[in-house]
């Protein structure tokens, strides 16, 4: 279901026409897919791989478009990919930057909402690519744009709005009724989501772990 789709549905079960209630429900349907978005269990509905070419000369790199990176790594000349390690902002500032496409460490600068900026503990000498995992921003819906998860979940959003004007028009029995739908298909939706949710995974385990035990 689109955004058009799920306020026509929201509207026709509570019997709603006028442009108020209109404008209302939409910024409704962006809150609770926010909400959606950001919940726990959740973050590989938006995990997302972004790069940008560096700088000649500039050990700050911008990522536009995400929240938050977890992981940057770049690739030689042989497409081999060489991950950087992670550390704190005042490690890279106890060193001078040297001039370097081979970084070997990154230390999270800022972020904006939606840009996030890091540093290199090398100046590029040319501008390559560098890449990173991260988790992308949530953009409001609108249109003919689809929620980015299953459509078989969609109605999460409807149950989510639901509630909320079922609140606001004082009727608590349907607000719950609303409430526990929401829950019960979040929940769902979690499980759905979680590919990996029978794997052994523990705070720790590298990859050579699991090669080990394959």
């Amino acid at each position: 279901m689109d955004f058009t789709a799920i306020k026509t549905e929201i509207k026709d079960r509570l019997e709603y026409t006028s442009t108020d209630t209109d404008t209302r429900i939409g910024r409704l349907i962006n809150k609770i897919y926010r909400q959606v978005g950001t919940e726990i269990g959740m973050r590989f509905s938006r995990h997302t791989n972004a790069t940008k070419v560096v700088t000649v000369g500039n050990a700050a790199v911008v990522f536009s478009g995400i929240e938050r990176i977890d992981s940057v790594w770049y690739e030689d000349s042989s497409a081999k990919p060489h991950v950087l390690d992670s550390v704190l902002l005042k490690e890279l500032r106890n060193e001078a930057a040297s001039s370097s496409d081979a970084p070997l460490f990154w230390a999270l600068v800022s972020t904006t909402n939606n840009t996030v900026t890091i540093r290199l503990d090398a100046k590029p000498k040319t501008a390559y690519t560098l890449n990173c995992d991260g988790i992308l921003e949530v953009a409001d819906l609108s249109g003919t744009n689809e929620p980015a998860f299953s459509e078989s979940f969609h109605d999460i959003i409807i149950e989510g709005v639901l509630r909320e004007e079922y609140l606001k028009l004082e009727k608590p029995t349907l607000a719950d009724r609303a409430e526990a739908a929401y829950e019960k298909r979040l929940s769902a939706l979690r499980m759905f989501m979680s590919v990996n949710g029978y794997l052994d995974i523990y705070q720790g385990k590298q990859d050579s772990d699991v090669r080990k035990s394959s």
